[in-house]
């Protein structure tokens, strides 16, 4: 028996899986009885997947009584974000290395019982990490949202304080007044845009390190703007909290990131998010 130790790749030893076979008494099932795992049985792949009632780590297809399962499988890909959930093919022909690595899935002979349990436990092992590994980010990108938003109330706190200097000024003396515009010049400085982006990137590149060198090398010319729009979307900002954080307007949003696809080259079947979230960082 497999050493369920050995996972090592989250808190929760327990496997949730779905089967997607039209054969009550699939023999894998039965091989897999040993182990501490939750299953779910249906015949055709859910569209949504609150419809299996469980979370499932890995998706096993029998291909030998599902037809349709390659159409179903593509359709469930562009309608579902979670696209590094592992799926498994159950065939009844043989495979090779050649042959069983595909893009979405990985083919294997069903009646392989020993190399299917020891596939299932690999491809969980690499999914728990993964997904742990996007918990992670997540939680820094919600800092990082956290320390942006502290950066843009220090800056509005700044601008007040400009305004009620130009107050003092007014009536200040001479000597003063040149105080007071050395006080002026420094917070000019510190709300100017580029110091603003560079504490900005100087952050985010503690979370997603190679994002802005992946894009600089796509396209060199994108501009600060381009870079600060993409990290937004990168972080999982929708549009009108760009508009929030950025003070542009939701027009000025829409036509920012219309330019982003353009100096990206993107076609017009792609999504420039999904995009966006598929450059490693």
């Amino acid at each position: 028996m497999i050493d369920f130790d050995a996972l090592d790749a989250g808190d929760s030893k327990t496997i949730t899986l779905v089967f997607i076979t039209a054969d009550k008494n699939l023999a894998l099932i039965d091989a897999l009885s040993d182990y501490d795992i939750k299953t779910k049985v249906v015949t055709e792949i859910p569209q949504e997947p609150n419809a299996w009632e469980i979370i499932p780590e890995t998706i096993i297809i029998d291909s030998t009584t599902y037809p349709n399962w390659q159409d179903d499988l593509s359709n469930f890909k562009t309608q579902n974000t979670n696209t590094e959930l592992p799926i498994i093919v159950l065939t009844d022909v043989k495979t090779d290395a050649t042959t069983s690595w595909h893009e979405d899935y990985i083919c294997i002979n069903k009646n392989d019982k020993t190399s299917l349990i020891h596939l299932i436990f690999a491809s969980i092992k690499c999914y728990r990490k993964l997904n742990n590994a996007l918990i992670k980010t997540n939680q820094l990108n919600r800092i990082l949202s956290a320390n942006y938003q502290i950066l843009d109330t220090k800056n509005e706190c700044l601008e007040s304080i400009q305004k009620q200097i130009k107050e003092v000024s007014r009536i200040a003396n001479t000597e003063t007044k040149e105080k007071l515009k050395t006080i002026d010049k420094t917070i000019s400085e510190n709300l100017s845009r580029e110091y603003n982006f560079l504490l900005f990137k100087a952050h985010f590149e503690e979370v997603h390190p190679l994002f802005f060198n992946k894009l600089l090398a796509i396209n060199p010319k994108l501009t600060n703007n381009d870079l600060r729009l993409a990290a937004f979307i990168k972080m999982g900002f929708n549009n009108s909290e760009i508009c929030l954080f950025t003070g542009v307007s939701m027009a000025g949003v829409k036509k920012a990131i219309q330019r982003l696809r353009i100096r990206l080259e993107l076609k017009p079947d792609e999504f420039l998010r999904q995009y966006i979230f598929t450059i490693e960082s």
